[in-house]
Order: structure tokens, then C-alpha cells, then sequence
């Protein structure tokens, strides 16, 4: 698991946090003067790092995903400098206590959503764990971004095709919007940690739920990959319209 170091505007005190000499000298040349909230993610292995840091430079001109800053990358230690993102993550928006499915903030964040998602896979990159703790929503900008792009799996929020080892292609991204939209409508997600369920079941809707909310669910959590929705497939559907 990947670790982080939140920094707020004495960037040029970073070292101080993290690895010494080294840091200080980045930030003299990096940072100096930069008035910008950071975090320091640390990874658990160098290939973690690469496959992210991989990801996030070729996303650099996508707008509404993490941007990174500078980044080092070493067999015994390895870690990135990301720009932080206002806001809050859907976890946390989904799980407090007051809590109410709300349709219109549904819609705003959900099509945005598949729209960045949309830019990321023109990109040839797949996310491969879109969640809600990945989505982070401004309520002030009205705006969202997503996270982390280490391309590992959350098994909640994961498909059929990730457990079984079966193709990936980015219909997986499909799955994980609509397990991270199951969540965000009824408060919990559709299969839970169940992995046997993820494969053979089929989600169960609350009454209430409106038919064309039922038809988003169906075509995302479609379970054989070939006839799921793809996330420009999604936007079209009427709840989007």
C-alpha cells in the first residue's frame, strides 16, 4: 500500500519530512516560491511507482486527474510529488451520517466522471480502480478529479474479468463506475467483498429507483465484458441526458 505525506505551503521545508539532503536540494530548485498544497505519495515498490508515474505524465494535458510535480524512482525507495486536490472523496460524502441520494448531484458528478474516463482510455490507459475513495468532488468549483493511477484492483469495486484473469480491456472502467454509482444511489455496493457473487450474481434495486437509473446499472454491471457499456455508451443512456 502506498503512503502519504500531506504538505501544506512551506513547500521548501519538504526535506525535512521525507529523505534529507536530497529533498532539499529538489525543492530548492523546484519549489522555491511555489505556492501549491502537495502531498508526498511513497510507494511500496518501484514498479508501483512506475506504472503511475508512467500513467500521470501521459495524462499531464487531461484536465480533472492528479497532476504530478516531480517524482523519483529507486529499487529502496521510491515516491512522487503530487498536486493536492480540494475537495472531499466520495467515501467520506457516502458514508456520513446525514447522508441522502440526491439525483441532480448524481447526474453533475457521474458525467463527468465517465467523461474523464472517456479522455483517459483515448489516452490508452486504463484506471482499473475507479472507487469512490478515488473520486474527489469539489463542492465549491462543482468539479471532480480522479486519483490514483497505480492500476491495482479494490475488490469490491473490481470485475469479473480482474478476478478471473481473464482479458482486461478498459470495459473495466465501465464496472467500476457502475459499482461506484450503485454505492453513491443506495449507500452500500452491489456485491460487497463477495468475490463469488461478483461473478455469478446479479445486482439486486431498491423499488424506488427509477427505470433509466435501472438501465445504467444494467449495461455497467453487465458481467460478460463484451456487451457492457463502454463509458461513452454510458453518457448517452437517458439518466445521463
Amino acid at each position: 500500500m502506498s503512503s502519504f505525506i500531506f504538505l501544506l505551503d512551506n513547500a521548501d521545508n519538504i526535506h525535512d519530512l521525507v529523505i534529507g539532503t536530497k529533498m532539499e536540494r529538489i525543492c530548492n530548485n523546484v519549489f522555491k516560491n511555489f505556492e501549491q498544497t502537495f502531498i508526498v505519495k511513497i510507494y511500496p515498490s518501484s514498479e508501483h511507482a512506475r506504472v503511475e508515474t508512467n500513467n500521470l505524465i501521459k495524462l499531464e494535458n487531461v484536465k480533472k486527474v492528479s497532476k504530478i510535480i516531480y517524482f523519483d524512482i529507486s529499487e529502496k525507495f521510491s515516491y512522487a510529488i503530487i498536486a493536492m486536490v480540494k475537495g472531499r472523496d466520495l467515501f467520506n460524502m457516502i458514508y456520513e451520517n446525514d447522508y441522502k441520494y440526491d439525483e441532480k448531484l448524481t447526474k453533475k458528478i457521474f458525467k463527468q466522471l465517465l467523461k474523464i474516463v472517456s479522455k483517459i482510455h483515448k489516452k490508452n490507459i486504463i484506471h482499473k480502480d475507479i472507487k469512490p475513495e478515488n473520486i474527489i468532488y469539489d463542492s465549491e468549483t462543482e468539479k471532480i478529479t480522479l486519483i490514483d493511477f497505480e492500476n491495482k484492483h479494490t475488490l469490491e469495486f473490481a470485475s469479473p474479468e480482474q478476478l478471473s484473469s481473464t482479458n482486461i480491456t478498459n470495459k473495466v472502467d465501465s464496472w467500476g463506475i457502475g459499482c461506484t454509482l450503485y454505492n453513491f444511489v443506495f449507500g452500500y455496493t452491489p456485491f460487497g467483498r463477495n468475490k463469488k457473487k461478483i461473478l455469478t450474481k446479479k445486482p439486486a434495486y431498491e423499488k424506488w429507483i427509477p427505470n433509466n437509473l435501472r438501465d445504467v446499472f444494467d449495461g455497467l454491471l453487465d458481467k460478460d465484458a463484451s456487451s457492457r457499456l463502454s463509458v461513452q455508451d454510458a453518457l448517452e443512456m437517458d439518466f445521463f441526458i
